[in-house]
């Protein structure tokens, strides 16, 4: 994270947080209509992938081998696949709930999906 630091991401953040529970506070799906759930689930995702992404990457950073904190670029990029990948599963299956779609087979389905995902990205590292 060249030229911000680490404590302006991890404000950034708090305030996409703020932002999203603010959203659900003010507005409703009713008075949203279908293209505004649809973007709001889209922010959804953004801020939830940004956020596990951040804390993957500080953790790592913080708790890590010497080796990993060696190749920021790489863990900066697998923190935000690996964030991006369990936003969009999470956003899916909150989507999934608010129709009242889910069942467990649903859960299973995305869960082999978002392995196979991360099986295909592991296999294609360089």
């Amino acid at each position: 994270m060249q030229g911000v630091s680490r404590a302006g991401v991890a404000l950034g953040c708090i305030g996409l947080i703020g932002a999203l529970f603010l959203s659900m506070v003010v507005t409703n799906p009713a008075n949203l209509g279908p293209t505004g759930v649809t973007v709001w689930f889209l922010g959804f995702w953004g801020v939830l992938s940004a956020n596990i992404a951040f804390l993957k990457y500080e953790l790592v950073m913080r708790f890590g081998k010497e080796t990993t904190k060696l190749t920021k670029h790489r863990t900066m990029m697998v923190a935000i696949r690996h964030g991006s990948l369990i936003g969009a599963g999470l956003t899916v299956l909150l989507a999934l709930s608010s129709l009242q779609q889910l069942d467990a087979r649903d859960v299973g389905l995305v869960a082999v999906l978002l392995i196979l995902i991360e099986f295909y990205a592991r296999s294609r590292r360089r």
